[in-house]
């Protein structure tokens, strides 16, 4: 989540098509690492029997939000425009950053 917070800032502060190149790179290293991590936390808290369940379940929501992504920030794209929209979600990124963080702390 730190990874797609700085993959938002660069494409939001880059000043030319390198730099959002790397805003790219930073935003797929931080894909790379989440969806697999995601899988091993399902494969940690669910029984092996409902494993291919829940497994599916993550693929449907994966799929679900790249729907609705667009849906949800449309509006904020008309009303701010497309710098802001990527402050927008780097702010998005940062905040589930400290969920996790602090849903990890929990005993």
């Amino acid at each position: 989540m730190l990874l797609w917070t700085a993959a938002f800032l660069t494409a939001k502060l880059a000043p030319n098509v390198a730099l959002l190149g790397l805003a790219v790179v930073l935003y797929g290293a931080g894909q790379g690492m989440a969806l697999p991590t995601a899988m091993v936390w399902v494969g940690d808290v669910v029984s092996e029997r409902f494993y291919g369940r829940f497994s599916s379940y993550l693929g449907t929501f994966g799929y679900l939000g790249q729907f609705a992504a667009p849906v949800v920030y449309a509006p904020v794209l008309a009303h701010l425009g497309i710098g802001n929209l990527f402050l927008a979600a780097s702010g998005a990124s940062a905040a589930l950053f400290v969920v996790a963080l602090a849903a990890s702390r929990l005993p």
